[in-house]
C-alpha cells in the first residue's frame, strides 16, 4: 500500500520538480520581530506526508553546524505563496535589506486561523527561490485536488510516520494502542492485540498492515447494509446495482461523480477505473462503496459554478461584507494588519472597510481612531487589495471608506488609488461635495472593478439632511487612555478605556511578549501522540496506578487468591511498573524492567537481564504471556498469574459522597449554598458507563462533572486517577473548573441545613468568618427582555415561545448562541439570544474583567492606599460603584471632567423619557433622544475635489423619516448605513418599508460599537429585510461569520447572491408575515434528515472527541427557526467513527431565506461544549439521498472530519 501511494506521488508533476530541489540549500528566515536577526534554515519537502519541514542551522564550537527541526507545515494548510517583500516580517526591516532585490524573497502563508502564520525566506539566488515557489505551488495544487479517498490515505500515512520509530520497520502494539487513544477509537486491549497479531507475528506491523487496520476501524458494515443492500446481488454490489442506487436514491441520472471519486484526475477512463476497483467476482468492494458516501464527490451541496443571473442591479443581491476589515482582534487594542484584507478577500468578501486618518509623514494611515489599535499605511492596503481583489471572485469590490483625513491627505489618497488601481477604479464624476445620480449597474457589467463608498457632507454642519446627528459622532471616542482594575487577588491590572457619549468601554491590554512566546510555542507543537503509562493501561482491571508497596501488598493479601495480581507504578523508579501477586499466601513484588534495544525500541521483561525469548513490546503483552505461562525467577518456577485484583471501592464512607442523590436534589442543595467550589459526589442515575458525577457550585450556577470510568481508573478531562478519593484530594489543591478548586464539601450537617432552607426560599452562605447566614438567592438570577416575537415550532417543545416585551427570568447562558430561561409555565427552555436584550447585569460577580462597557454616572475621585496607583475614579451607575485607578491626579481630573460632561448630555436625553421608563430605559429608547441633543461642534469636514470625484456611493440615513412613516427619496448613488441597534428598531416598526427601499438602493449594517470584543450580531433578520451589505467582524469566528460563509456558498462563493423576485417586486413584503407566503406563491417543504455516522472527529489541538453530539439547525425567517440535537452519549467514547442513525423532520415555510446548519461538538466532563466542526448550506442548494457533510473550521477551512446523512426533500404543496 505504501508503494502504491509512492507510485501515485511519483506520477505527479510536483515530484518531478521536487527531484531538482536540494534540501542542503540554505535560506535566511525572518521573523516579525524586527529586533531578531535572521536565521539560517534548511527546507525538506516530505512527499509521503505532504509536509514542508524547516530545520534551523546552529553553528556551535569548532565550527560544527547542528541541524534542528523547528517547524512542520502541512501542505494542505498553505493559503498563499507570495514573492517579494510585501510581508510584515520584511516591511519592518532596515534600509540595507530594503535595497536588496525583491525577487530573492518568498513568503509562505499557512494555517487555519483568520490571520495566517508566515514563513518569510530569502535565498542566495533567484533560481533557487523560483524553484522553491514552483515546487510548492505544484504540491499545493495537487493536494487541493485530491479526492477524499486520497486524502484519507495521506492522513493515515502521516499518522503512521508520526508514531513510528525511525529505526524500526514498523510500529509496535503499544504505539498502535497510543494511536487509538489519540484518535478516540474505543477498542479493548484484547481485541486490539488480536487484530494486531492477525497482521504481524514479529511484534511489528508495516504500513500496509497499519493502513488496513485503520480502514477496518473506519468501515461500518451496517452502513453498507442500510444503503446498498437493496441494490446488491447475493454476492455483493455490481455496477448495475450502483446505477440503480444513483437513480432511485440519489436522484442522479449518471454515476459520473463515482468515477471522479475513484480517479479525480482521469474520470473519463471508465474501463480502466472499473478494472481498478472491482474484485475477482466483478463486484465493488463494500469499503470502497462506503468510502464514496463520505467523499466530497457525494457532497450534500453542489455550488461549483455561477447559477444565478449576474445582470441585475447591485441592489438585487446580497453582498458579502466586512466591518473594520483591518483589525485582527478587539476594537480597542488589537493589531491592524494588511493581511486581514487579504484573508477577507480569500473568504469571498466583496465589501471592505478602510478607516483613514492623517499620517505623521504626510501619507494616510488606517486604524481604529482614538484607540490603541496599531496603524498600517494606506498605500500598503491599497496595493494588497489590488493584488488579491479578483483572485477568488471576478465580481466588483466595494471599498467603504471612513474619511477622517485632512484635505491635503485626501488628495494623497486619491492619487494613490488612481495610480495603483488604474483601470480597476470605477467612478462617475459629479459636482464637488455630492455624487451624481445614476442607475445601479450589475455585477456582470462591473466585473473586476473597484467601487468607492464614502460619506460626503451635504450641509454646513455635521448633521445630514434629515437633521439627525451622525451616529459616528455619537459613538466616536471622546477620551481614551490606560487605567487599572483590581483583580480578585488585589493586583491592579492595566486596561485600555475609551469614552463615548453613551458608555465607557474597556478591554484588557494584552501582554505582547507573552502572546509572542505563546505563538512561537504553538508553532513548534508536535501532534505526535504522547500517551503516559497511566493512560495506556487505565482500562485494564489489573492496573492500580500510583500505589505504594505497602498498600499494594495489603490489597493482594486481602483479596487472598493464589496467583491473583495487580500492576502498580514503581515508587522508586518513576515510569516503571511493578507486578504484585500472591504466592504461598504471601505477596511477591516483581519489577517490570525496561531495556532499549539497538534500534531504539523499548522492551519489557522480568528478571536480572533481558532475554530475547521473554522480552515484550508492551506491559500488556507481558501480562498476557504470564497469564498463560509460568513465571521463572532465579531458577524457581512460579505459578501463572490468575485473577486480576480490582481497585477497592472505599469512597462511600466519605462525608461528601451521596449514594442515592439524584441530579435534581443535588441542584436544590447546592443552589442554597452560595459559595464557590462547594461540591458533592453522587452516582449517576442515567449513564451506565459514567458511574459517578461531581456536582458543584460555580458562582450562581450549579455544574455537573461527568467522571468517565476507563477500566479501573477514573478520568476527568485528560487526567487519570486510580479512585475517586484521590481525584477529589487532587482537585481540592488544584484548579478544577475555570480557576476554582473543590473548596467546601457538602457534609451531612450542611446538607440538612440546605434542605431546611429550601422551603424558606433562602440560601445558606459560608462566610469568611465561618458563620452561617441566609441570603436572598433570587438576587443571583439574570433576566432578559424580548425585543422580537418568537414562536417555537410544534415539533420542538424544547424551545421557548415569547412575545416582544416579555421578561424571561432565571436565564443561564448554556451556550454562546443558545440560552435557557423561564417564562410563565415554560421552565428552563432554550431560546436564541439574538431575540432578547439583557436588562439585569447580576452576572457581574462571575465576569472576568477582560472587556466590557460601563454606563455613565456621577464621578468622584478617591484616595487609594497603593502608592503606585494613588487615585481612584469611582463611577456610580444606578447606585452601583465601578472603580478604576490611575497614576496621577491630572489623569484623574481629566477623566472626571470628560465623564461628567458626557453624563450631563446623557441626562438631558433621559429627561424626555416618561417617568414610568426612567428607571429601566433601555438603550434603544435612549438613542433617539440623545441624537436630538445639540452637538458641541458644528465644524464641517471638508472634502477634496480629487477624492470626491472617485466616490461612487454616498452614505445617507433614512432613520428619521422612516421612524415617522414619511416618504423617502431613493437614489441609486446613496447607500443607507445603520448600526445594528438603529436598524433593529426600525425593522420592528417599518419592516416592509425598509424592504422596499432596499430593493432600489444599497443598505449597509454594521455591529454596535459596544461589541468591543469584535463579536457579531445575527445577520439573518437584516438579510431577510433585504439589506445587502451586512458587515461582520470576520476576525471573530462566531456563529454569525459561519452563517455568512454558508449563505455565500451559492454562486460558487463569488460574494453575490440574488434575492428572491418577490423581495424586489412587492412593496408590502414582510419576511415575518407567514400569511403572505401563499399569496407570493412560496411553496413550503419538509426535510426528513437522518444523521447516520461520522469520521475523524478531532477537537482543537488534534485531541480526540469522547462524546460527539450533532446539532441540526434551520435558520431563516422567525417562523422557520428550529434546532434539534442527537441524543447525548449515543456515541460515547467514539470520536473516530461514531454511529447514530437518528431521524429528524423540519418543516420550512420559506425555503428561499432558509439555511441548514450542522455543528458537531464534543461534550466534556463538565458538559461544556467543545467545538469540532460546522457546515452551513442554503436550503435551495441541498441534494437528496445519502450525502456527506464536510465539516469546516470556525474560519471556514475544510477539515478531514465528515458526517454521513440521508436527506429527503418533500414539496408539501404536491401533497395537498
Amino acid at each position: 500500500m505504501e508503494q502504491e501511494i509512492w507510485y501515485k506521488i511519483r506520477s505527479t508533476a510536483s515530484f518531478i520538480a521536487c527531484d531538482q530541489f536540494d534540501s542542503r540549500w540554505d535560506f535566511k528566515r525572518f521573523s516579525e520581530n524586527a529586533n531578531q536577526t535572521a536565521e539560517s534554515v534548511n527546507l525538506e519537502l516530505d512527499q509521503f506526508t505532504r509536509q514542508l519541514e524547516v530545520f534551523v542551522l546552529i553553528c556551535g564550537g569548532g565550527g560544527v553546524i547542528t541541524r534542528t527541526k523547528d517547524t512542520t507545515i502541512n501542505i494542505c494548510t498553505i493559503k498563499e505563496i507570495r514573492r517579494g517583500k510585501k510581508a510584515k516580517a520584511l516591511t519592518c526591516r532596515n534600509l540595507s535589506m530594503k535595497r536588496m532585490d525583491s525577487n530573492l524573497f518568498l513568503t509562505i502563508f499557512y494555517g487555519d486561523g483568520f490571520i495566517l502564520n508566515s514563513l518569510c525566506l530569502m535565498g542566495n539566488s533567484i533560481n533557487r527561490i523560483q524553484l522553491l515557489q514552483s515546487v510548492l505551488e505544484q504540491m499545493v495544487k495537487h493536494t487541493q485536488g485530491l479526492s477524499y479517498k486520497d486524502k484519507l490515505e495521506y492522513w493515515i500515512l502521516r499518522k503512521y510516520h508520526s508514531i513510528k520509530n525511525d529505526q524500526e520497520n514498523g510500529v509496535t502494539l503499544d504505539e498502535v494502542k497510543a494511536f487509538t487513544m489519540s484518535i478516540g477509537y474505543p477498542i479493548t486491549s484484547v481485541n486490539l492485540q488480536k487484530e494486531f497479531q492477525e497482521r504481524s507475528q514479529t511484534g511489528l506491523i508495516n504500513f500496509d498492515g497499519f493502513y488496513h487496520l485503520v480502514k477496518s476501524w473506519l468501515h461500518d458494515q451496517q452502513i453498507f447494509t442500510d444503503c446498498f443492500r437493496p441494490y446488491s446481488e447475493l454476492m455483493g454490489l455490481t455496477f448495475a446495482g450502483l446505477e440503480t442506487f444513483f437513480a432511485e436514491i440519489q436522484g442522479e441520472k449518471s454515476i459520473q461523480s463515482w468515477f471522479h471519486f475513484i480517479d479525480s484526475k482521469n474520470p473519463s477512463l471508465r474501463d480502466d477505473i472499473v478494472h481498478m476497483i472491482v474484485n475477482a467476482d466483478n463486484l465493488i468492494p463494500d469499503d470502497i462503496a462506503v468510502d464514496y458516501l463520505f467523499s466530497q464527490q457525494n457532497s450534500i451541496c453542489k455550488t461549483d459554478r455561477i447559477e444565478q443571473s449576474m445582470n441585475r442591479p447591485l441592489s438585487h443581491y446580497w453582498i458579502s461584507s466586512s466591518h473594520n476589515t483591518y483589525l485582527t482582534g478587539n476594537q480597542l487594542t488589537s493589531e491592524s494588519s494588511v493581511e486581514a484584507y487579504v484573508r477577507c478577500l480569500q473568504l469571498g468578501v466583496r465589501c471592505l472597510e478602510l478607516d483613514c486618518w492623517d499620517g505623521k509623514d504626510g501619507s494616510p494611515i488606517i486604524y481604529h481612531g482614538r484607540t490603541r489599535t496599531t496603524k498600517i499605511p494606506f498605500k500598503d492596503v491599497v496595493e494588497a487589495i489590488k493584488e488579491h481583489a479578483f483572485l477568488s471572485s471576478k465580481y466588483p469590490v466595494i471599498l467603504s471608506i471612513e474619511n477622517h483625513c485632512s484635505v491635503k491627505q485626501q488628495k494623497v489618497m486619491a492619487n494613490m488609488m488612481e495610480e495603483i488601481f488604474g483601470n480597476m477604479l470605477y467612478a462617475e464624476t459629479g459636482k464637488i461635495g455630492e455624487v451624481q445620480s445614476f442607475t445601479l449597474s450589475s455585477p456582470e457589467n462591473l466585473k473586476e472593478k473597484i467601487l468607492l463608498k464614502c460619506k460626503i457632507p451635504k450641509a454646513e454642519n455635521s448633521r445630514d439632511s434629515t437633521g439627525k446627528r451622525d451616529s459616528y459622532e455619537l459613538f466616536s471616542n471622546i477620551h481614551c487612555g490606560e487605567m487599572f482594575i483590581q483583580n480578585k487577588y488585589g493586583q491592579w491590572q492595566p486596561y485600555f478605556f475609551a469614552l463615548n457619549k453613551i458608555h465607557l468601554l474597556y478591554t484588557q491590554i494584552p501582554d505582547k511578549y507573552e502572546s509572542s512566546q505563546r505563538h512561537q510555542r504553538n508553532q513548534k507543537k508536535s501532534h505526535t501522540p504522547s500517551i503516559s503509562v497511566e493512560q495506556l493501561y487505565a482500562n485494564e482491571k489489573w492496573y492500580h496506578g500510583a500505589l505504594d508497596i505497602k498498600d499494594g501488598e495489603t490489597r493482594v493479601v486481602k483479596f487472598d487468591v493464589e496467583g491473583a495480581f495487580l500492576v502498580r507504578d514503581s515508587t522508586t523508579r518513576p515510569g516503571n511498573c511493578v507486578i504484585c501477586f500472591q504466592y504461598n499466601k504471601s505477596p511477591v513484588n516483581c519489577r517490570i524492567m525496561t531495556h532499549t534495544m539497538e534500534n531504539f525500541r523499548n522492551v519489557y521483561y522480568i528478571g536480572s537481564k533481558p532475554d530475547e525469548k521473554f522480552c515484550f513490546g508492551s506491559i500488556f503483552s507481558l501480562v498476557c504471556y504470564y497469564q498463560n505461562n509460568p513465571l521463572v525467577l532465579g531458577g524457581v518456577e512460579l505459578p501463572k498469574l490468575t485473577m486480576p485484583i480490582p481497585v477497592p471501592q472505599y469512597y462511600e464512607d466519605q462525608d461528601w459522597f451521596y449514594r442515592s442523590m439524584d441530579r435534581k436534589t443535588a441542584e436544590s442543595v447546592l443552589s442554597k449554598i452560595v459559595m464557590n467550589g462547594t461540591f458533592l459526589v453522587r452516582y449517576s442515575h442515567t449513564l451506565i458507563n459514567l458511574p459517578m458525577v461531581i456536582s458543584f457550585r460555580y458562582h450562581d450556577i450549579v455544574k455537573h462533572c461527568r467522571i468517565r470510568e476507563v477500566g479501573t481508573s477514573l478520568v476527568v478531562s485528560s487526567k487519570t486517577f486510580p479512585d475517586i478519593v484521590r481525584l477529589v484530594e487532587y482537585y481540592r489543591r488544584h484548579a478544577f473548573y475555570k480557576g476554582i478548586q473543590l473548596e467546601k464539601p457538602v457534609d451531612k450537617t450542611l446538607y440538612q441545613m440546605a434542605l431546611a432552607s429550601y422551603q424558606e426560599g433562602s440560601a445558606v452562605c459560608e462566610c469568611d468568618d465561618g458563620y452561617i447566614y441566609t441570603a436572598n438567592a433570587d438576587e443571583l438570577s439574570l433576566s432578559v427582555e424580548a425585543i422580537r416575537t418568537f414562536t417555537a415550532p410544534a415539533d420542538n417543545p424544547n424551545l421557548l415561545t415569547f412575545y416582544e416585551g416579555d421578561i424571561i427570568t432565571n436565564v443561564f447562558k448554556e451556550e454562546e448562541d443558545l440560552w435557557l430561561g423561564d417564562l410563565g409555565d415554560q421552565v428552563q427552555k432554550y431560546f436564541y439570544p439574538s431575540f432578547v436584550s439583557v436588562i439585569e447585569a447580576s452576572e457581574l460577580k462571575q465576569t472576568k474583567f477582560e472587556e466590557g462597557s460601563v454606563g455613565l454616572g456621577p464621578v468622584e475621585i478617591l484616595q487609594n492606599g497603593n502608592k503606585d496607583y494613588p487615585y481612584i475614579i469611582e463611577i456610580r451607575e444606578s447606585g452601583i460603584p465601578f472603580r478604576v485607578a490611575v497614576k496621577s491626579e491630572k489623569e484623574a481630573r481629566d477623566w472626571k471632567k470628560q465623564i461628567n460632561l458626557c453624563y450631563q448630555d446623557l441626562k438631558a436625553g433621559v429627561k424626555e423619557e416618561t417617568p414610568s421608563n426612567n428607571n429601566k430605559a433601555s438603550f434603544r429608547r435612549l438613542v433617539p433622544n440623545i441624537l436630538k441633543s445639540k452637538p458641541q461642534s458644528t465644524r464641517r469636514r471638508k472634502i477634496s475635489e480629487e477624492f470626491a470625484k472617485l466616490i461612487l456611493f454616498s452614505t445617507v440615513s433614512h432613520a428619521k423619516p422612516l421612524r415617522q412613516r414619511e416618504s423617502v427619496d431613493v437614489e441609486g448613488s446613496d447607500i443607507s448605513s445603520y448600526s445594528e441597534t438603529v436598524l433593529t428598531n426600525l425593522l420592528g416598526v417599518v419592516c416592509a418599508k425598509c424592504c422596499e427601499i432596499n430593493s432600489k438602493q444599497l443598505c449597509r449594517v454594521y455591529p454596535s460599537l459596544t461589541r468591543i470584543n469584535s463579536s457579531n450580531f445575527s445577520p439573518l433578520w437584516m438579510w431577510n429585510s433585504g439589506c445587502q451589505l451586512v458587515s461582520l467582524n470576520f476576525q471573530f469566528p462566531d456563529k454569525s461569520v459561519q452563517i455568512n460563509l454558508g449563505k455565500f456558498r451559492q454562486n460558487n462563493n463569488c460574494g453575490y447572491v440574488l434575492k428572491p423576485d418577490y423581495m424586489l417586486s412587492r412593496n408590502d413584503f414582510n419576511p415575518n408575515d407567514i400569511n403572505l407566503l401563499d399569496e407570493l406563491g412560496v411553496q413550503s417543504i419538509s426535510l426528513n434528515l437522518t444523521i447516520i455516522s461520522g469520521r475523524n472527529f478531532l477537537k482543537q489541538g488534534h485531541r480526540p472527541a469522547s462524546d460527539p453530539v450533532v446539532e441540526i439547525e434551520v435558520l431563516g425567517a422567525d417562523f422557520d427557526m428550529n434546532l434539534k440535537r442527537t441524543c447525548p452519549h449515543a456515541a460515547m467514547d467514539n470520536g473516530f467513527c461514531p454511529y447514530w442513525k437518528e431521524k429528524f423532520t423540519f418543516t420550512i415555510r420559506n425555503p428561499d431565506l432558509a439555511l441548514l446548519r450542522f455543528v458537531v461538538q464534543d461534550k466534556d466532563a463538565f458538559n461544556d461544549s467543545c467545538f469540532i466542526g460546522q457546515a452551513t448550506y442554503p436550503i435551495r442548494c441541498l441534494r437528496p439521498g445519502y450525502r456527506s457533510v464536510r465539516l469546516l473550521s470556525k474560519y471556514g477551512d475544510e477539515l478531514i472530519s465528515v458526517l454521513l446523512v440521508r436527506l429527503e426533500i418533500i414539496d408539501n404543496n404536491e401533497n395537498r
